[in-house]
């Protein structure tokens, strides 16, 4: 079968499809102007921050914030036996309440 012919376009037809390209085109250049913009300003904040760590020694700082995560770790499993515990003393309790009003 041999392959399809187009059919013949017209001059407004053509003005159409070129209009709606160069729309197109122009709102590319724009979201890419965007993006640049966004990756730039992103680039500078981080060297902004970068720049104040110049003067602080980098293993101390991982250092203390192992360390201050040691302690944050063992005040976790003290909450977690405290919140047993708790349970366990307001199960007994409940048990108890349920006793005494059978016998009302």
């Amino acid at each position: 079968m041999p392959p399809k012919r187009k059919a013949p376009t017209t001059d407004e037809d053509d003005d159409d499809y070129r209009k709606k390209r160069n729309r197109n085109n122009e709102a590319v250049k724009r979201s890419r102007v965007k993006s640049k913009q966004r990756t730039e300003e992103t680039q500078q904040k981080a060297q902004a921050k970068s720049d104040k760590l110049v003067g602080v020694n980098l293993a101390e700082l991982l250092k203390s914030s192992d360390e201050e995560e040691d302690d944050e770790e063992g005040s976790d499993e003290e909450k977690a036996s405290s919140r047993k515990n708790k349970s366990k003393a307001g199960s007994s309790r409940s048990s108890s309440k349920a006793g005494s009003s059978s016998k009302s």
